[in-house]
């Protein structure tokens, strides 16, 4: 029924309030890939939703459609993925340098499952020393210290796995005993 909704929103919506369509084209990409997993439907609506904030110069909402878009599990395409992200860790930088660190964590975790390591190390204590720790989720620390045990950096990884934060999920305390392991 929510789909629904955005669908009439997005209908009687005039075709020059590219605020609204954005947004309505941000939260039917959310909700295709959050609700029906449907990765291609997801991208094809949030680079819609792209469009219109950039034809606004909506830094706030392209900073958090571009992250939305290379956030996606699934894309094919690593490489788009990586753009997106960077392209949000740049405006970020620029225009809200706290939330570069969630984009950054993300870009990290994207290394971290192409195995490679010392990218995803890198990025990781970049999130690490200058982020704000309450905001990362515990797959974050997952990545980070899996890719200091993947070079051989076992001390690195047991300081990591002592800042983690306290498991929320059944998945987050799998992933902690995987790592103690």
């Amino acid at each position: 029924s929510a789909m629904l909704y955005y669908k009439h929103a997005e209908a009687t919506a005039a075709p020059d309030d590219y605020f609204n369509l954005g947004y309505v084209n941000l939260r039917m990409g959310e909700l295709y890939q959050s609700q029906l997993s449907n990765n291609a439907a997801s991208i094809k609506i949030l680079k819609q939703s792209l469009s219109y904030f950039d034809s606004l110069k909506d830094t706030s909402y392209l900073i958090v459609v571009n992250g939305a878009i290379g956030s996606i599990n699934g894309f094919d395409d690593s490489d788009s993925c990586k753009y997106y992200l960077k392209q949000s860790i740049a405006l970020s930088q620029e225009y809200n340098p706290l939330l570069q660190y969630t984009y950054k964590s993300k870009l990290a975790g994207l290394f971290f499952n192409e195995k490679d390591y010392p990218v995803a190390k890198e990025l990781a204590m970049d999130v690490f020393n200058n982020g704000r720790l309450e905001s990362f989720d515990n797959q974050f620390y997952y990545y980070a210290a899996y890719s200091f045990i993947k070079l051989n950096r076992v001390d690195s990884a047991i300081i990591i796995m002592n800042n983690t934060p306290q498991p929320v999920s059944s998945v987050d305390s799998m992933n902690r005993y995987d790592l103690l392991a």
